[in-house]
């Protein structure tokens, strides 16, 4: 058990004693010793639990010992508490062997400066099965260097330095970390849960939400449906006591959670809270949906409690007053009841209990999502397309003759509900109100325009203008000198030949769009016997003896002309359908659509009326009209020949008249109105829940997905690859088309409208809160999981003790208990001390803060915060708070009852706030601070609730009311010793 290095010194003072041997008085030393420094070991360890230094001080001890962390500080702690015991311990220690001879043992004093600290420090090692490999856990390996053994019998003083390594049994850093990380997880707040890094899932942030979410939620739907139409049964919604009651609720769960025990007070006191939250609610409750108050046979027959014994401790909680019912006296009657001399009153509803009946019996079973049904996105797609204006125009036009949106029998309570809603984002500065006109769309293609895109034929003639031999030509007169006098050359038909004209039809049906075909071939031929005409002039001789001699020449042919014109044609070439052909294009024929509305059948007339300049209306032989119209005695030339057509220019027939037009829009019309009518019955509504109007995610992806896939068969029918049986068929699948396609594009207008929203909300809330990292969903997302009872928030607390030991019980003592939202004395907490203060340093005056619980109401006090806020698309509210928990204990022991025969005394680490000197060898040093566990936890609450325009019953909104929108559970803004006082504002302000 032991090793040493001795350094032997020897003094001769006379003749030693021949009855004792040197080494056997060593030896006995040793083990004497040995036994001494493992007393001094486990005295050390006791020592530092019973006031564990982690914060070190500003002094030459203070500067030994701080490790850059509390947990290295604390184990340097330990070793400078084991080295003191065991000086102190030895210094005590003196053996007397017989014959004068004396042996002792002892370590350097520690004294004041850095360098004896140093020292001291140095002499011991320590390896700690909690943190090092080799060990188990509850051994403690301490490893002690330069200890003094000296023998003496008045003559001879020898001495030896040795070392001695000890093997100890302890709790003591088991229960330092089992402390640690219970502060640990009183101080995660809500979001931390989703840190993987940290193994903090059932921190206190987390186990106060799922307490504090469905009473919130619970308490916001209770207003918002309840019974009373303005005033609130809970104002405001986080109030002292309910959310003190939470707060010790959760902090109770943490400790067990942590250490797999609490308080031994702490069950009567759950019982005792629990009682308490279940009347002051019940109180309010039936205050709001009946005008009698409630009395105490009422109250205890809805939580199962005695009646008798609840009505004869609520007699005596208000002495001299009569039974005063209320909130206050229902709370302190239950103190009398909960193991007092009257009796048991009952066990107490669980808080899942009681929000039960708020949100299912109360609240007359809203749904905490809404329905989003296709309805308003396939109206407003409809009227767009068919009157040309976008939605927030439709509402303004008096000679629409539509109501938009469609009227319900709430209309006037949506309207102030929205007006209401209006008033507030305008009057607050985190909320930017969103433009309304911005859900509307701009209508791109409407039923008129449809109909012209696809009654659209565009004509395109070509002529090509031929003769079959060259035209006659006059020779020249015989003889020299003549010139011809051009100007008077001519060319005339002798003999005026008829017109033939020969027109081939192109194909008029099975004709595919944007695609050239021949609509008209037309050759038309003249033959005119032609005959040129020149004239001559020659002078003879000069002067007065000239003479001037004229003569005319001709020549005459046969000459052929023909005109060959190539009329092509397409038609639909802006269409968004597939193009699958149309079999009676430039033909009657087809059952599709309404009678006397044509196809594209005129569209040859009118183009042979347009080439040739005919009107062709009373006469349909063309040829008969060319031959009418054509003077072929003024065919001389080819230019002559073309002059016959009026359009070479690609060109657009008009087609329908007006009558024709407004006859077919009508039909389209209705047959768009009966594929709305489809998808209204056919598409089912989105259901979406709280989440989805704040996470991340579209919400009608489902919805889109599902008109998507109806799409094909909407649109084309049966057959996709069918060809159109006319124009008319056209018309409808492409009117058909667009109106899904709108509908679609109005449904990512509303997911759109709604990320806006989100991203308002998320900044709004999550932006002042700028040391918090998490997302509005994931608060939602827990709070609905919380509401049905889904979330598991068990802990992992395992002791493990030491296996030196044979049984190990722990115990808590936390002072206060129960962390109250006011101040307390020594006369209420005897642990309540100043700050620093010793046990010694007592002061009755001193206030302690055990409990502060903030509340802030981050985005509109009321009505909250529309989510995607357009008229007719308001469908939830949003409102958030967020909480911060504060508390602090004067005094926190947790107690080790260990199976060592050595000793009844149990190890106790305390955790309170002082500090802590220790005594050297020249005098008493401050080596750090103690300092109490301490906790500031946030959450966030957030609530959705359907919006008044969806569910147009019960208040208009969420949220709280003017002088509510922050707020303390507690008469000081801080805890701990001597808080200062002050107003409770803005939990980050």
């Amino acid at each position: 058990m032991a090793s040493s290095t001795a350094v032997v010194s020897l003094q001769t003072r006379g003749e030693p004693s021949a009855d004792v041997d040197a080494a056997r008085a060593f030896d006995r030393i040793e083990t004497t010793t040995h036994s001494i420094l493992r007393d001094a070991a486990t005295t050390g360890l006791r020592d530092a639990a019973a006031a564990p230094v982690t914060d070190a001080s500003g002094t030459a001890l203070g500067d030994a010992i701080d490790g850059g962390n509390s947990d290295e500080t604390f184990r340097n702690y330990v070793r400078l508490r084991i080295y003191l015991a065991a000086r102190a311990k030895l210094s005590r220690t003196e053996q007397n062997l017989g014959d004068g001879v004396i042996a002792t043992a002892s370590l350097p004093p520690i004294e004041g400066d850095a360098d004896s600290i140093e020292t001291g420090l140095d002499r011991v090692k320590m390896t700690v099965g909690y943190y090092d490999g080799n060990l188990e856990t509850g051994v403690v390996s301490v490893t002690i260097e330069d200890v003094s053994l000296t023998v003496e019998d008045g003559k001879t003083r020898e001495t030896v330095r040795r070392t001695f390594d000890l093997t100890v049994p302890t709790t003591v850093f088991e229960m330092y970390e089992k402390s640690q990380e219970y502060e640990r997880r009183l101080n995660a707040g809500f979001f931390e849960q989703f840190d993987a890094e940290h193994d903090l899932g059932y921190g206190y942030g987390a186990k106060f939400a799922v307490r504090q979410y469905p009473v919130s939620w619970a308490k916001t739907y209770f207003d918002r449906f309840g019974p009373k139409r303005w005033d609130r049964a809970f104002e405001p919604i986080h109030d002292s006591r309910s959310t003190e009651i939470l707060a010790n609720l959760a902090a109770f769960d943490v400790q067990e959670s942590t250490f797999g025990t609490t308080d031994p007070a702490a069950d009567r006191i759950r019982r005792e809270r629990k009682t308490c939250f279940a009347l002051a609610t019940g109180y309010k409750v039936y205050d709001a949906i009946s005008k009698q108050k409630a009395n105490t046979s009422t109250l205890a027959n809805t939580w199962g409690l005695n009646r008798s014994r609840l009505e004869n401790a609520t007699n005596r909680s208000s002495p001299g007053q009569g039974m005063q019912i209320n909130e206050d006296t229902l709370c302190r009657a239950t103190r009398y009841m909960m193991g007092g001399s009257e009796g048991e009153l009952g066990d107490p509803p669980s808080i899942r209990d009681i929000t039960e009946r708020f949100i299912k019996k109360q609240t007359g079973k809203v749904s905490t999502g809404v329905e989003i049904p296709v309805d308003l996105f396939a109206d407003a797609a409809y009227y767009e397309i068919r009157y040309g204006e976008t939605v927030d125009r439709l509402r303004n036009l008096d000679d629409v003759g539509v109501e938009w949106p469609p009227e319900s029998d709430e209309d006037a309570e949506a309207d102030a509900a929205w007006d209401e809603a209006n008033e507030n984002i305008e009057q607050s500065d985190s909320i930017e109100r969103q433009n309304m006109g911005d859900m509307s769309l701009d209508p791109d293609t409407t039923f008129a325009e449809v109909i012209d895109h696809v009654y659209d034929v565009e004509v395109d003639p070509t002529e090509n203008v031929a003769r079959d031999r060259l035209r006659p030509r006059a020779p020249k007169p015989s003889g020299d000198g003549w010139n011809e006098l051009t100007d008077e050359r001519r060319y005339e038909v002798v003999d005026p030949g008829a017109v033939d004209v020969t027109i081939e039809a192109g194909p008029s049906r099975n004709i595919e769009g944007d695609t050239w075909t021949d609509l008209r071939d037309v050759t038309v031929t003249i033959e005119n016997e032609l005959r040129h005409v020149r004239k001559w002039r020659r002078v003879e001789g000069r002067g007065q003896n000239a003479t001037v001699d004229r003569t005319t020449t001709t020549a005459t042919r046969e000459v052929t002309f023909e005109s060959d014109v190539d009329i092509d044609a397409r038609h639909t070439r802006h269409t968004q359908v597939d193009d699958n052909g149309i079999e009676h294009a430039y033909e009657r024929g087809g059952d599709v659509g309404p009678e006397g509305v044509p196809n594209f059948e005129r569209v040859p007339r009118r183009a042979l009326e347009r080439v040739f300049g005919v009107d062709l209306s009373m006469q349909t032989d063309l040829e008969a009209q060319l031959d009418d119209e054509i003077d072929t005695e003024t065919i001389v030339s080819r230019d002559d020949m073309r002059a016959i057509t009026h359009e070479s220019a690609t060109f657009e027939p008009v087609i329908l008249d007006e009558d024709e037009n407004e006859t077919l829009q009508s039909w389209l019309q209705d047959e768009a109105d009966a594929i709305r009518e489809t998808v209204k019955d056919e598409v089912p509504p989105t259901e979406a829940g709280p989440t989805a109007f704040v996470n991340d995610d579209p919400i009608l992806v489902g919805m889109r997905e599902n008109i998507t896939d109806r799409k094909p068969e909407l649109i084309y029918g049966d057959d996709p690859d069918e060809r159109y049986a006319d124009p008319k068929a056209k018309v409808r699948t492409e009117a058909v088309k667009i109106y899904l396609d709108n509908v679609i594009e109005w449904t990512n207008e509303f997911d759109d409208a709604a990320t806006d929203t989100k991203n308002q909300a998320k900044d709004s809330v999550m932006g002042p809160l700028d040391s918090v990292d998490g997302e509005i969903a994931e608060v939602v997302r827990f709070a609905q999981k919380a509401i049905a009872g889904d979330v598991e928030l068990s802990g992992d607390a395992d002791f493990e003790g030491s296996p030196l030991y044979d049984d190990v019980a722990f115990t808590i003592d936390a002072s206060p208990t129960y962390l109250e939202a006011t101040t307390v004395t020594r006369t209420d907490v005897p642990a309540v001390r100043a700050s620093g203060a010793g046990f010694t340093d007592l002061d009755d005056d001193i206030e302690h803060g055990p409990l502060v619980a903030k509340h802030d109401n981050l985005v509109l006090p009321r009505p909250g915060l529309p989510l995607v806020p357009w008229p007719g698309y308001w469908y939830a509210t949003l409102s958030t708070w967020n909480l911060q928990v504060d508390g602090e204990y004067a005094r926190f022991e947790l107690r080790a009852d260990v199976s060592d025969p050595a000793t009844s005394e149990p190890i106790r680490y305390i955790r309170d706030n002082r500090e802590v000197e220790l005594e050297l060898a020249d005098g008493r040093m401050t080596v750090g601070s103690v300092t109490p566990i301490d906790f500031e936890s946030d959450t966030v609450v957030a609530v959705v609730v359907p919006s008044h325009m969806k569910v147009p019953r019960g208040k208009f909104g969420i949220g709280e009311t003017p002088g509510n929108y922050t707020g303390c559970a507690g008469p000081y803004p801080e805890t701990g010793p001597e808080p200062s006082k002050g107003d409770c504002g803005w939990i980050k302000d």
